[in-house]
């Protein structure tokens, strides 16, 4: 568990909800001893007409709340801090409030939906990665897309890469969220793997709203003991997500592939590539992971090459 606050912002859609039926998101946010973990479940139950909202830790109730908003269909749970908001249908309903709450390491995370009555077919499910909470986020009218989108991250190491429909796409954390893409080991021309452990951290002075030092038991193992300051001055929250990303990034970014093939037009910026490559002496196979960083492509000889850079992945 840690000391730093944080939440989740959870979506999803209904067909409805029938009377004596209810949808529980369960957590392993605490909100009872603030010693470990235990379950936390919010609750939303129809009774005729009626529909209530209920948070319950373990099996006990906490709060219970009822209204009699239309048939729900767009249901929306945010816990952030103390708190823990329910939205039906796009209006926001009520907020519970906790005097104790203790969340996990964002990386412990774990949220399940279940259906407590009737089989639902639940859609549209969506849980938001940047979850961090802030009050209000202040944007200049003049201000250009660039400048808004940085206003939003702050100091994250949020990616930002365009995709071939010309649109941005968003990555923070989740990296098993990526597209896999297995590539076809006849393709490959050449691969080169190039180990740079310049940038690693194993101990990170962490400079946000508090000071606090993080450790990477993994990096410390494998390149010694390496100290380096992560300054985030501007995140009132997340200061410690955005360390454990940055030490995380910088582990990956210790070995580098840099691979030529026939071009194979299925592979974007933020890919996870997996692929195997012969070495031409010993005929040794070696497997190869990695996010793709950087894309280029040229022509030689009247045929097409790319030439893809990425850092490593370890599932």
């Amino acid at each position: 568990m840690t000391i730093e606050y944080g939440g989740f912002d959870v979506w999803f859609t209904v067909p409805g909800i029938d009377d004596g039926d209810s949808i529980d998101i369960i957590s392993n946010v605490n909100i009872t001893t603030g010693s470990e973990v235990s379950n936390t479940t919010a609750r939303i139950s129809r009774s005729g007409s009626v529909y209530s909202l209920s948070v319950y830790g373990n099996t006990t109730l906490y709060h219970g709340f009822a209204t009699t908003v239309s048939s729900p269909k767009k249901i929306r749970w945010c816990m952030h801090n103390n708190f823990l908001s329910c939205y039906i249908n796009e209006n926001w309903i009520h907020t519970f409030y906790f005097s104790n709450v203790d969340y996990p390491e964002y990386e412990d995370f774990v949220l399940s939906i279940k259906s407590n009555g009737k089989s639902i077919n639940i859609t549209e499910v969506k849980l938001v990665d940047l979850y961090d909470w802030r009050e209000a986020i202040y944007i200049d009218l003049d201000s250009v897309a660039a400048n808004a989108i940085s206003s939003v991250i702050q100091q994250r190491p949020v990616e930002l890469r365009p995709t071939y429909l010309g649109e941005m796409r968003f990555q923070y954390s989740a990296d098993d969220k990526r597209d896999v893409v297995n590539l076809y080991q006849k393709l490959i021309t050449s691969c080169q793997k190039l180990d740079n452990p310049n940038a690693v951290v194993s101990d990170a002075i962490v400079y946000g709203t508090v000071v606090e030092v993080l450790t990477s038991e993994n990096t410390a193992s494998q390149h010694g003991f390496i100290t380096r300051i992560i300054r985030v001055p501007e995140l009132d929250m997340g200061a410690r997500r955005a360390a454990k990303e940055l030490i995380k990034r910088a582990e990956q970014q210790s070995i580098i592939y840099t691979i030529i093939l026939r071009s194979d037009l299925r592979i974007e910026p933020g890919d996870i590539l997996q692929c195997s490559y012969t070495l031409s002496g010993t005929e040794k196979v070696i497997p190869i992971s990695c996010i793709v960083e950087t894309i280029s492509l040229n022509t030689k000889n009247a045929v097409f090459q790319m030439t893809i850079t990425g850092r490593n992945y370890a599932a």
